[in-house]
């Protein structure tokens, strides 16, 4: 059984991410959940510019966000595979949140079953970019 995403809103991802991003796809084939999450949100992307004032989840975010099915709030900083750890709030674009969290605007929800079954269920509550 594969995930099944109940609700799928429109989502943005920059040019530069975009690129960096679809590299990870045919490194990481479809093996777990979190991947064939990423690959489903990273197909039906729509690239946009910066430029245009649009805030979105992009790479090095800083994003708070309620799971709606725990009812737990956590902030999180999106990033590249490598540079996840859970104990500094990293969470990589592969697992299943990020994938989730990728390319969302606040108020956004996001909801998906995956293979057990279990109803995920994440609220976009506000996003900021990473400090350097």
């Amino acid at each position: 059984m594969g995930i099944q995403e109940i609700h799928k809103p429109e989502i943005f991802v920059t040019a530069g991410d975009y690129d960096l991003l679809e590299k990870l796809v045919p490194a990481n084939e479809a093996h777990s959940i979190g991947v064939r999450l990423f690959a489903d949100e990273l197909d039906r992307a729509e690239i946009v510019s910066v430029e245009n004032g649009d805030v979105f989840v992009m790479l090095n975010s800083k994003v708070c966000f309620k799971d709606r099915s725990s009812g737990r709030t956590r902030t999180v900083f999106l990033t590249l595979p490598k540079e996840a750890n859970a104990d500094s709030g990293k969470v990589s674009v592969l697992s299943p949140v990020g994938a989730a969290l990728l390319g969302l605007k606040e108020g956004d929800r996001f909801e998906w079953v995956d293979d057990s079954d279990r109803l995920h269920q994440l609220e976009i509550l506000s996003i900021a970019p990473m400090k350097v």
